[in-house]
């Protein structure tokens, strides 16, 4: 395996003067007319720093809005996120849109491409007003499938937008209400329905954390769910989710997913890890054949042990070559790192 860092914070611009980019990660990928797109979060805060105070953001009517708290009323353990201390209400230490990149020669190395700044996706609706982040993409039915994290008051949910060029897109509104997100979706239909993996996070913890299965006639209406993986090891004690959308290889389909371990104290961030699965379809639902007993892909480069939250790997997207795969994750929410795998590591690693 060989990794590289392709797209850190200075290497975009905000979108308007008052902001920082404090992040660029956890992109999708996707192959569009023989160029490489991918779909990165930036995460942005305000320029303006005030002693005791934070900047508060919002996205309404296209505009930024920014309201400042004092910083003494949260409890700042999780960088993510600010928790009110009198009623445990959850803020958002930033707020993201999709950044698209462009890269022509993406099946040359990764230390030759030739990366192109594309158009910006901005949230839209009332379930977005605090932002949209981690994409991922898949081909169905001649149409790009987008699904996102919308942010809003109500929660964190999972929405779904359209498109066949990357020019003009149908959004079409939330598809998994809160607290729903890692949404991916299965590059073909089976049985004349599209599968997908999610992740429901309850607030009553009854189990470990888990990975469902859905299915849909048209990617908006989701029923059919079903368990497909707890985690059971301790790399995956504090959550499991999708990762990348599923690729197809020999009649079966793969995904790197994204674990972390439990930390102490609990509001602090474990170590974000990536393991394989490898599924199947059987009588109309995804069913799970094997998974690898221990991380694939961990953090280990600078990059991705430093950064807004140390120790992160968080896989996204995947790309299937000949004879290696291109996997695209965030590097402690902070940059956008690529990973070769050829495919005999992918064996052995379920094996």
């Amino acid at each position: 395996m060989r990794k590289h860092q392709l797209i850190k914070p200075s290497d975009l611009y905000p979108l308007q003067d008052t902001l920082t980019v404090i992040g660029t990660f956890n992109p999708a990928a996707v192959v569009v007319d023989d160029r490489l797109l991918l779909l990165v979060r930036v995460a942005v805060t305000a320029k303006e720093q005030r002693e005791g105070q934070f900047a508060r953001l919002r996205f309404i009517d296209e505009k930024f809005h920014f309201d400042w708290l004092a910083t003494s009323d949260f409890d700042t353990d999780d960088k993510r996120v600010l928790r009110r201390r009198d009623d445990g209400r959850i803020f958002l230490s930033s707020l993201s849109y999709l950044q698209m990149i462009w890269i022509d020669n993406y099946q040359e190395p990764p230390n030759a491409w030739k990366l192109r700044t594309g158009d910006v996706i901005v949230p839209e609706s009332l379930y977005e007003v605090f932002g949209i982040e981690d994409p991922r993409c898949t081909w169905i039915d001649g149409c790009f499938y987008v699904t996102y994290t919308s942010v809003s008051a109500h929660g964190a949910c999972t929405s779904l937008m359209t498109t066949t060029d990357f020019k003009t897109f149908k959004r079409h509104g939330v598809i998994f209400p809160c607290e729903n997100k890692d949404v991916v979706l299965f590059p073909d239909r089976i049985v004349g329905k599209i599968h997908s993996l999610h992740r429901p996070v309850s607030a009553t913890p009854f189990c470990a954390p888990e990975i469902w299965t859905a299915s849909s006639e048209d990617g908006i209406c989701w029923g059919h769910h079903h368990v497909l993986a707890s985690g059971s090891a301790l790399f995956e004690g504090d959550r499991i989710g999708a990762g990348t959308p599923p690729v197809r290889h020999n009649g079966r389909y793969f995904s790197i997913y994204h674990a972390s371990s439990r930390c102490r104290p609990p509001a602090r961030v474990g170590t974000y890890v990536g393991a394989i699965m490898e599924m199947v379809i059987c009588h109309g639902r995804v069913q799970l054949q094997r998974r690898s007993h221990k991380p694939f892909l961990v953090p280990t480069e600078p990059w991705e042990l430093n950064g807004f939250v140390p120790n992160v790997v968080f896989p996204t997207g995947l790309i299937a070559l000949k004879d290696k795969w291109l996997v695209f994750y965030g590097a402690a929410d902070t940059s956008v790192g690529v990973a070769e795998i050829m495919l005999d590591e992918v064996v052995q690693a379920l094996a």
